[in-house]
């Protein structure tokens, strides 16, 4: 038979959904956090080989990302990745360069031009250090 009311879900049901849906919460709070953590530590990468401001590192991030149509998090797994001796895809590394002098050319102030190791020059020759053990491919 029909009823004009509609069942209510057991106490059960609930408790169930309400627990699923807590635990995507978790899952993507998770994911977050871990995407912040790598994404801070590519702005430290940034600062400490192309002497950038950390708000200038995260404006070079976020340009590559776009020009790339690629998340930040993995843009900044790349950049963590190149410093620990990976290579850099060739077009976030092209992109990288570009929003690197962009940056540049918009602050004086912050120094020469700087390039990616794998490009013309290294980050070591392009930021001063010649002897910067990372240099060479």
């Amino acid at each position: 038979m029909f009823s004009p009311h509609p069942q209510r879900p057991s106490a059960d049901e609930v408790t169930r959904d309400q627990i699923a849906r807590l635990d995507l919460e978790n899952a993507q709070l998770r994911q977050a956090v871990g995407s912040h953590a790598v994404i801070d530590q590519a702005i430290g990468v940034l600062i400490a080989v192309h002497q950038v401001s950390p708000a200038g590192g995260w404006e070079v991030l976020r340009q590559v990302s776009q020009r790339c149509n690629i998340k930040l998090s993995v843009v900044a797994e790349g950049v963590i990745g190149w410093v620990l001796g990976e290579p850099m895809p060739p077009q976030v590394r092209q992109e990288l360069e570009g929003a690197l002098q962009r940056f540049r050319q918009e602050r004086p102030e912050s120094g020469g031009q700087a390039q990616v190791r794998g490009s013309s020059s290294t980050a070591g020759e392009a930021t001063g250090h010649q002897g910067d053990s990372r240099s060479g491919d």
